[in-house]
């Protein structure tokens, strides 16, 4: 059942992301958790805090995750997602991802986003 509890931790990270509850997605972590994304490397809660807070600036509205499978062993949970929103300078941003969750004690100890690099280069760019 633990391999059901994570992946259900890990698909709530979403949901209340996608709601704009951003302290209580980031209650869902360690205190001492780590992010890593392949564009801003390696982090603290604080860095990714700051990270969807200042994507969150430029939406016209919320993201839209698209999830098309969550899959958990050992403690690990990945989840491949599909992202789509409007963005306040015109367009639309949209990208693929992988996301791996590291579970530890019922709280997220580390998480991974892997994506395509090309779009979210695009979007950082402005």
């Amino acid at each position: 059942m633990a391999a059901e509890e994570d992946r259900a931790l890990a698909l709530s990270f979403f949901e209340l992301v996608g709601r704009g509850e951003l302290d209580a997605a980031m209650a869902l972590f360690a205190e001492d958790a780590r992010y890593w994304n392949p564009g801003t490397g390696e982090s603290d809660l604080e860095g990714l805090r700051r990270l969807l807070e200042g994507a969150a600036a430029l939406f016209d509205g919320p993201m839209t995750m698209q999830i098309a499978g969550a899959f958990g062993e050992g403690g690990r949970v990945a989840v491949e997602a599909k992202s789509s929103v409007k963005l306040k300078r015109g367009g639309r941003y949209a990208n693929s991802y992988c996301f791996v969750f590291e579970i530890e004690g019922g709280r997220i100890a580390r998480l991974r986003e892997y994506c395509d690099t090309a779009p979210a280069a695009v979007f950082a760019q402005g």
